[in-house]
């Protein structure tokens, strides 16, 4: 009986630890201590990420930083890596540039997002102008075709549909902690929104949404902050 208990215990214990191991997502990649994804943007007309794309993408995340940076290919690519950038200041800020389901992805290390943020920070102080720059909230994650164009609030398959393509990225997200919310924006678009309880009740900004276009059969999904990613990937 103490043998039968204890191999039951023990096959209690390896199903436990391989359902957690199943929990991955391809973002693990670009997210580890000390590095996260400063961007994602949508390579699906172009099949490819340019120098200039990488550039643009940069400008338009943290042009108030004004630098310039120099782009290269990596000696020793990781796998889906396309590029490196480096600033050619003396901070040297260095960058790394992905491919994968028709998006780049750009990541950078967690002290510079948090160092720039801070500059966006103190230069609003000093000036009294808001600057309007990404980098501050969230990111852009993906694009998925789901099939369907304009999805409404009443769809009910197309959003279990989003939502499981949005679990399988974010595997310790639990929709059972958000409040869905859907409005409509000024292009025609839907919009669901995903609120805490608490956010609700602060009047406070939704945690994540995906974007359903007016003439287009894809979603965009997008995180209002990119501390979300430890929790929804890695449960942290």
């Amino acid at each position: 009986m103490k043998k039968i208990l204890v191999l039951l215990s023990f096959v209690f214990l390896l199903t436990a630890c391989t359902k957690d191991e199943l929990k991955t997502s391809y973002l693990q990649q670009f997210v580890t201590e000390d590095t996260t994804i400063l961007c994602c943007f949508d390579c699906s007309e172009d099949k490819e990420i340019t120098k200039e794309r990488v550039l643009q993408q940069l400008d338009i995340e943290m042009d108030f930083l004004e630098k310039e940076y120099e782009i290269i290919e990596p000696q020793k690519p990781e796998p889906n890596q396309v590029y490196e950038v480096i600033s050619k200041d003396e901070s040297k800020d260095h960058f790394k540039v992905y491919y994968i389901n028709n998006t780049g992805i750009i990541t950078a290390k967690r002290a510079f997002i948090n160092n720039a943020i801070a500059v966006a920070n103190q230069i609003e102080l000093e000036t009294g102008e808001e600057i309007y720059a990404p980098i501050k909230w969230g990111t852009y994650i993906v694009r998925y075709d789901i099939g369907q164009k304009n999805i409404q609030e009443t769809d009910t398959e197309y959003i279990k549909k989003a939502e499981e393509y949005i679990q399988s990225i974010f595997p310790y997200l639990d929709f059972n902690n958000y409040t869905l919310k859907v409005s409509e924006g000024d292009a025609g678009q839907i919009i669901f929104n995903y609120y805490t309880k608490e956010a609700l009740e602060k009047n406070q900004i939704y945690d994540f949404s995906w974007i359903s276009p007016l003439n287009d059969t894809h979603i965009d999904i997008i995180i209002s902050n990119r501390d979300l990613l430890d929790t929804f990937i890695y449960n942290k």
